[in-house]
């Protein structure tokens, strides 16, 4: 399993924030970049199905290996083996109830 640590992108967010790269980022902003940082690194990803940042990395997958993979909502065992990543969804009936996990 390869883990990033946060601390790896702490100095990119703190710059973001404080307006080193030019002017200063609402933190929302700031989030998604910290999940972007983090989660270009990783070779396993575990992502929220309802989530918008899931779709959008099946959509840059999609995009950067058209030939393997092309237009993707989800990644199948054989496209990860591929790619050499492994993606799996975390699913609950009602995404905003944590104790109705069921994937």
């Amino acid at each position: 399993l390869n883990l990033t640590s946060l601390a790896t992108a702490a100095s990119l967010v703190r710059a973001a924030e404080t307006g080193a790269l030019g002017r200063s980022l609402p933190r929302p902003i700031l989030d998604v970049l910290l999940d972007h940082a983090v989660c270009s690194r990783a070779r396993h990803l575990l992502l929220n199905v309802y989530s918008t940042f899931s779709q959008l990395v099946m959509g840059h997958i999609g995009m950067a290996h058209p030939l393997q993979v092309g237009w993707t909502r989800s990644l199948n065992s054989k496209q990860q083996k591929a790619l050499g990543v492994t993606v799996q969804y975390w699913k609950r009936r009602n995404p905003s109830d944590a104790s109705r996990l069921i994937s």
